[in-house]
């Protein structure tokens, strides 16, 4: 309860808390909701469900925000957090890292990249779990026009006559 400009006391509203002798109702901070009134500390607060994001402060009610695809939400989420470099995710409500799978040999996945993983540069090849489509070129004398190459021996050697392999 808190102690109003008459003398009296009110009830600490939802999504609040206050201690004894309070002035002012204190809001449970981001990543955490409170739905009953007159509740007295901080401890009352709960914490966000994983998967969920609670970016409010003094929220009332439970999240209804599922963490969006890419990105995953632990418990007591304020911000979303993006799959790492090299992972992606295509579903919602993700609560950790492991909820973002790696990148298949033959793709990249960039940081906050959304599905599905980008194809590799012609002339490039990507191992599993990569982040970037031109990171690791065809070896010198060697090229390829496919973007899907998974290992450096999938580079052909440039020995047509006529033409050349750009380094």
């Amino acid at each position: 309860y808190i102690a109003t400009s008459g003398g009296s006391e009110a009830a600490c509203t939802a999504g609040n808390y206050c201690p004894q002798a309070s002035s002012t109702p204190k809001q449970c901070p981001k990543g955490f909701y409170l739905t009953t009134t007159g509740m007295a500390g901080s401890e009352d607060c709960a914490a966000c469900a994983p998967g969920m994001l609670c970016s409010s402060l003094g929220a009332s009610a439970a999240p209804a925000t599922s963490c969006t695809a890419n990105k995953f939400c632990p418990e007591a989420s304020q911000a979303e957090r993006l799959c790492p470099a090299g992972t992606l995710t295509t579903s919602t409500g993700g609560v950790n890292e492991d909820s973002c799978t790696a990148c298949a040999a033959g793709t990249a996945c960039k940081v906050g990249q959304a599905s599905p993983a980008a194809a590799c540069t012609a002339g490039f090849y990507c191992l599993f779990r990569s982040y970037d489509p031109s990171e690791r070129p065809c070896p010198a004398g060697t090229s390829s026009a496919a973007t899907t190459l998974t290992a450096a021996s999938g580079c052909t050697d440039c020995n047509t006559a006529g033409t050349y392999c750009p380094e």
